[in-house]
C-alpha cells in the first residue's frame, strides 16, 4: 500500500466501525494470550508455590514473563527437550508485540482526508495517537493503523499464543498420565505439596512419601502394560 502525506497509507478503513471491531478483536486475542500464559504458570507452580500464582496475577506484563521464565528454570524436568526454548522465544515475540498492543489501547480512531498538489494522497479512517499525547499539539502520525495492519498483528499474536498453548497442553497431558491410577487419598503430588507447605515434615514426611511411592510402584507393577 502506498504511503501518502506524513507516511499515512493511501487508503484507510471506509468506516470507523470497521476499525473499532478489529481493535476489539485484537485486544480480545491479547487478553486470551495472557490467560494462556497464566495457565502454564499455574500448571508449573500451583499447589507447590501458591503465593507465586497470586503474585503472578497482579504483576505487570514484563514481571509475569520474567516469573514464567524463572519457573521454567527452577522446574526444567517438567519439560521435554526444546519446549523451554519454544516458550521463551514466544514470550520474547509477545513482548515486542506489546508495543502495538499499547498503541491499540491508547490510540484514537479518526477520519482523515489529505491532498498534495490537488491529488488525494490519504483518505479513510485510521487509528493514530491521541490528540493530547505528551501535551497539546497537532496530531502525531508516528503510528497509524488500518484494518490490514491490525489483522497482521492478530495473526502474529495468535501464532505465538498457539506455541505456548501447544506446550501447555503437552505438559498437562504428561502430568495427567503420571497421575493416572493413583487414588486421591494416596496422591504423590498432594503429599509433595503438603511437604512443600510444611504441613508435614521430618519423619512424618518421609513416612508419608514412602507410603505413596510404595503405592505407585504397586500400581505400576499391576498395570496391564507391564
Amino acid at each position: 500500500m502506498a504511503n501518502g502525506a506524513f507516511g499515512l497509507p493511501e487508503k484507510g478503513a471506509d468506516t470507523a466501525t470497521e476499525l473499532y471491531v478489529k481493535i476489539g478483536e485484537a485486544l480480545s486475542w491479547w487478553e486470551s494470550s495472557e490467560d494462556v500464559i497464566l495457565g502454564l504458570f499455574r500448571q508449573i507452580c500451583d499447589g507447590i508455590e501458591p503465593m507465586a500464582v497470586t503474585r503472578f496475577v497482579v504483576a505487570n506484563r514484563s514481571t509475569r514473563y520474567s516469573m514464567l521464565k524463572a519457573a521454567m528454570q527452577v522446574y526444567p524436568y517438567r519439560f521435554e527437550e526444546g519446549e523451554i526454548e519454544k516458550i521463551t522465544s514466544a514470550l520474547n515475540k509477545l513482548e515486542k508485540l506489546s508495543k502495538t498492543r499499547n498503541e491499540l489501547v491508547h490510540g484514537h480512531v479518526a477520519g482523515m482526508s489529505m491532498q498534495e498538489n490537488g491529488i488525494q494522497v490519504a483518505s479513510g479512517n485510521f487509528l493514530m495517537p491521541s490528540f493530547n499525547e505528551g501535551g497539546f499539539h497537532e496530531r502525531s502520525f508516528r503510528y497509524h493503523h488500518t484494518t490490514q495492519s491490525i489483522a497482521g498483528f492478530i495473526e502474529e499474536l495468535r501464532n505465538w499464543r498457539g506455541q505456548i498453548m501447544d506446550v501447555h497442553g503437552d505438559l498437562l497431558n504428561r502430568t495427567q498420565d503420571r497421575l493416572q491410577g493413583i487414588s486421591d487419598g494416596m496422591s504423590f503430588v498432594e503429599t509433595a505439596r503438603r511437604i512443600a507447605r510444611l504441613e508435614i515434615h521430618g519423619d512424618e514426611a518421609v513416612f508419608e512419601m514412602a507410603k505413596v511411592i510404595g503405592y505407585v510402584q504397586k500400581a505400576r507393577s499391576q498395570s496391564p502394560s507391564n
